[in-house]
C-alpha cells in the first residue's frame, strides 16, 4: 500500500492575486501562506485479480467501476485518464478536517494524488512535472479556479513568501 499525506494550508495575505488572470497583467503580485499540520491523506493498493471492478474508489462514497470514465470523482477521473493508468487499483482518501473549510483541501488532494500516481509510475518525483499535472487536470481539464500560490506551497510545505509573474506562470506551462 502507498500513502501520501498533503498539508492543508491557510493563506495570510494576497488571496486572488496569484491567479494567472490578475498577475500576467500586474507588476508585484505576491502572497503570504503557509502549510499547517493538518493533512488530506490519499492512498492505493492494487486490487485482487479476483476484484470485479478494475478502479475502487473511497471517499464519502465509494465508487467501483470497470472504466476510468465511469469515475464521478472529477480529479481522479482525469488525473488517471491523462496518465493512461493501467492498473487494477483501489484508492481512497480521508482527511485531519472536513471539506469545505477554506484551507485548500482540493488542491491538497490534487497534489497527494499526483504524487501517488507519478511515484507508483517512476519512483521518483520532479517537483515541477508534480505541479503541471495537478494544475493541468485542475485548470485546464476541469477549469477549476484555483491559484498558483496553492500548488507551488503544497510542495514547499513551509511558510513562504512568493513573488508571482509571468516567468513563474511560465514555468508551471513547461
Amino acid at each position: 500500500m502507498k500513502l501520501v499525506k498533503t498539508p492543508l494550508r491557510i493563506s495570510y495575505v494576497g488571496g486572488g492575486t496569484d491567479y494567472p488572470s490578475y498577475y500576467l497583467n500586474n507588476e508585484g503580485c505576491g502572497v503570504i501562506a503557509a502549510a499547517i499540520n493538518q493533512y488530506v491523506y490519499i492512498y492505493s493498493h492494487k486490487l485482487s485479480p479476483i476484484a470485479k471492478e478494475q478502479i475502487r474508489f473511497t471517499y464519502r462514497e465509494t465508487e467501483s467501476v470497470n472504466a476510468i470514465g465511469e469515475l464521478k470523482h472529477p480529479v481522479l477521473r482525469e488525473m488517471l485518464k491523462l496518465r493512461n493508468w493501467p492498473e487494477k487499483t483501489n484508492f481512497g482518501t480521508f482527511s485531519d478536517l472536513p471539506s469545505g473549510v477554506g484551507l485548500g483541501g482540493s488542491s491538497s488532494f490534487a497534489v497527494g494524488l499526483a504524487h501517488l500516481i507519478l511515484n507508483a509510475e517512476s519512483g521518483e518525483i520532479d517537483p515541477h512535472v508534480l505541479a503541471e499535472l495537478a494544475v493541468r487536470v485542475e485548470r485546464e481539464e476541469l477549469k477549476s479556479l484555483v491559484g498558483s500560490k496553492i500548488i507551488m506551497l503544497l510542495l514547499l510545505e513551509d511558510l513562504e513568501s512568493m513573488s508571482l509573474s509571468k516567468v513563474a506562470w511560465r514555468s508551471l506551462q513547461n
